[in-house]
């Protein structure tokens, strides 16, 4: 007969490297202009929820660049270690000062888990390369995202797609959140041990709403860049207009390329568009928005699982994406969303109007 498990002697203790939003604790860390570059919201809920278990310790380990110090803040049973790091010198050193510092961390915390988050950053290869039991979840793909914002072949992207390669060389037991990642890669089961978990989701996209949704209101979220795919969504917003159908788009999300914000500035002057940028919006007023809208729309040239797509989904938005990356696997075209061809703003704007126009497809899919 086995004997009944003892329970452990002290809490289980979770670490986990990534990336950590500041603004929430701007007036404790004593940031005059937090950034919103970390907002890796995925990690937020995770850690919430995986530090309310009984007995057990969630550590995140976190770099920024615009702590004046390294700070811990500890809420319950879940400790932020924000650990100051420098703006420069971290690519070009193949991160190798970045998993010293996450080391020496890891060496005062003696974690009995190790869950580093992406293998194109310094978090996942700090946790491949500590001495501790570990695991990775994979989140971006390097060589997809240089091509669908047309970088060059040579240069960072260069560093960032052997860093991934080195990653998966060292790893063995990696989180999947999308299909997708796994059959682009070729994860061979018989190599590594792979766990289909999808992104958690913060609770706010689950509530009611509490009024009607505006008509009209088209919404559209993530980084201000040529990989989000925002000018191919406002050609067709302009195409909608000239067809008599004025719509008002708000585009969420902080500014990635000063440069392709005033070309989708002209874009917008050119055809007179009704275009709100409101750059970014923590989980709750994200979430309020949501409940607001008439439907989301996601133009990405490229995404592997967006979490905009999942929220919207929780929050009953309707939502419209391209047929890009693992989009595919989070809508069934006609069923839970509508699919259009990335690029294609005919299309775009033809399944725009559709929804628009019918609001009982609108309530359908929202289901």
């Amino acid at each position: 007969m086995n004997s009944a498990p003892t329970p452990r002697d002290r809490p289980l203790k979770i670490a986990i490297l990534s990336p950590y939003p500041v603004f929430p604790f701007a007036a404790e860390l004593g940031l005059t202009a937090p950034s919103h570059e970390n907002n890796a919201t995925w990690t937020v809920t995770l850690a919430h929820h995986l530090a309310a278990l009984p007995n057990t310790e969630v550590h995140v380990l976190t770099e920024t660049t615009s702590l004046p110090a390294t700070r811990t803040l500890v809420h319950g049973q879940l400790h932020l270690h924000f650990l100051k790091a420098p703006a420069r010198f971290k690519t070009l050193t193949f991160w190798q000062l970045d998993r010293r510092r996450l080391h020496a961390a890891l060496a005062e915390l003696q974690p009995d888990l190790v869950h580093g988050q992406g293998i194109e950053n310094q978090y996942g290869y700090a946790a491949l390369t500590s001495p501790f039991p570990n695991l990775i979840t994979i989140h971006g793909l390097a060589s997809l995202s240089r091509i669908a914002r047309g970088d060059p072949r040579l240069g960072r992207g260069n560093i960032l797609e052997w860093f991934e390669r080195e990653c998966l060389r060292r790893a063995r037991n990696i989180v999947i959140v999308n299909p997708f990642i796994a059959q682009h890669l070729r994860l061979d089961p018989q190599r590594y041990r792979l766990f289909p978990i999808p992104n958690p989701i913060n609770e706010l996209f689950l509530a009611p709403a509490d009024a009607p949704r505006q008509d009209n209101l088209i919404l559209a979220t993530g980084w201000v860049d040529r990989l989000k795919g925002h000018d191919v969504l406002l050609a067709a917003v302009a195409e909608l207009r000239r067809r008599g159908r004025a719509v008002s788009l708000i585009i969420a999300g902080p500014v990635g390329s000063p440069a392709h914000l005033a070309r989708l500035h002209d874009l917008i002057e050119t055809e007179k568009l009704d275009v709100t940028f409101a750059e970014f919006l923590p989980p709750a007023e994200l979430a309020a928005l949501m409940r607001r809208a008439t439907l989301l729309v996601h133009p990405s040239r490229h995404d592997n699982s967006p979490m905009t797509i999942a929220e919207a989904q929780a929050s009953g938005l309707p939502v419209i994406a391209s047929r890009v990356g693992g989009v595919p696997f989070m809508i069934r075209d006609g069923e839970t969303g509508l699919l259009f061809e990335s690029e294609n703003t005919t299309e775009l704007a033809a399944k725009m109007l559709r929804l628009l126009d019918d609001p009982a497809a609108r309530q359908r899919l929202s289901q």
